[in-house]
């Protein structure tokens, strides 16, 4: 079965409303100095919402983008409350797999060259010469060479100039915290409610292969800015999430840094119809099981929890009541 690492971006960008970049900066790119964020300790990370229905509740938590890498989370209180729970609610996702290992290996092949640019064409060339001299400039103090980048799309040079701005600033995607509480699910034979969405994976494909090169260009250009603007941003909500400071994340802005990113594929006819699809499956889950059992545990990204446009404001205007946060 497949479900390959290089479209992870593209899946959870068709759910989310927004995505987050791992990119940090204090100051112009050639005067950077990136701090690594280091957590010593167990830390709790946010307390728990609370949505009802009657005497009918459901525990939603909120799962972060990114981590300090050193974190240590206690997850005290969360696996007591998965341990009381009648059904446990999976995070909304967007699934392309297959478990043909020809296809699979057909597939990797479709990834690695769509990666590319093509024979005779290198990334300076394609994006002109004032936006690589910016790039230049924007991943010297992410110890990332130039050359690396070269062959590849914008798109992808993009996603790995964040993901080395993620290294250097000590931060991670969360995905550690997911398989955590899958784990205590599983722990204590809590029965999961599945909200996912299936698409083809040359349907997948066909998404990254279309992008026009003018969205690809625009998408690493935003990038190269929020290197000089965002990590630093990125950085106090990975701390506050992990102090369980749920102020700070209210206050804290969840902007689309990515925008000129996630526009060039989200706003393609099947994109679009897959995330509306897959918000609609959580939406009906949470509401059956309000209805349905006495407790019920979610994990949400938590910018669904804070923002006023995320999943937990949709069930308050249902008129769900929501305490807590």
């Amino acid at each position: 079965m497949l479900s390959p690492a290089a479209l992870r971006p593209l899946i959870l960008g068709l759910l989310l409303c927004t995505v987050t970049s791992g990119s940090i900066a204090s100051g112009r790119a050639n005067n950077l100095v990136i701090e690594e964020v280091v957590v010593t300790g167990k830390r709790p990370g946010p307390p728990l919402w609370q949505v009802t229905k009657g005497d009918h509740t459901l525990w939603l938590f909120g799962t972060p983008r990114l981590i300090p890498k050193s974190l240590n989370w206690d997850s005290a209180s969360v696996d007591w409350m998965i341990s009381q729970s009648h059904r446990y609610i999976a995070p909304p996702q967007v699934m392309a797999q297959t478990s043909n290992p020809i296809k699979a290996m057909g597939v990797m092949r479709d990834l690695a060259k769509l990666k590319r640019l093509p024979k005779g064409l290198d990334l300076e060339t394609v994006v002109g010469a004032p936006l690589y001299r910016d790039l230049v400039v924007a991943v010297e103090p992410l110890n990332l060479k130039p050359a690396k980048l070269s062959r590849l799309r914008p798109m992808f040079a993009a996603e790995k100039i964040q993901e080395q701005g993620l290294k250097v600033a000590g931060l991670r995607v969360s995905e550690r915290i997911e398989r955590t509480l899958q784990k205590m699910v599983k722990r204590h034979d809590v029965p999961v409610i599945e909200t996912t969405s299936h698409a083809s994976i040359d349907e997948m494909l066909d998404v990254l292969s279309t992008i026009p090169m003018e969205s690809e260009i625009a998408c690493l250009a935003t990038t190269v800015d929020s290197i000089r603007t965002d990590l630093a941003a990125a950085s106090s909500r990975a701390l506050a999430w992990a102090e369980g400071d749920v102020t700070a994340l209210q206050k804290l802005n969840y902007p689309d840094v990515n925008a000129s990113c996630s526009r060039g594929i989200y706003n393609t006819p099947s994109a679009a119809a897959l995330r509306v699809k897959t918000r609609r499956i959580w939406l009906e889950a949470a509401m059956d099981s309000l209805a349905t059992f006495p407790t019920t545990f979610a994990s949400l990204p938590i910018e669904e929890l804070v923002r006023s446009d995320g999943l937990l404001s949709d069930l308050r205007q249902r008129g769900y009541q929501v305490r807590g946060q």
